[in-house]
């Protein structure tokens, strides 16, 4: 098996520094969160998380 060639071809590749790759990264990112909209039900995530039994969209209230 040969290993050279495709170690030379991942050290070699890409468009400049790590550094220069995470601010592109996080530079795009900032841009795109412009046009993010906001999740309807954001409040309930947490009740979600937590296993929170929900019927047709509607909060179930625990009956003791």
């Amino acid at each position: 098996m040969c290993f050279g060639k495709a170690t030379t071809i991942l050290t070699n590749t890409g468009c400049g520094s790590r550094v220069a790759t995470l601010t592109i990264v996080f530079k795009l990112s900032l841009e795109a969160q412009k046009t993010w909209k906001k999740l309807k039900g954001y409040k309930l995530i947490p009740l979600v998380l937590k296993d929170t039994q929900f019927i047709d969209g509607e909060l179930q209230e625990e009956v003791t």
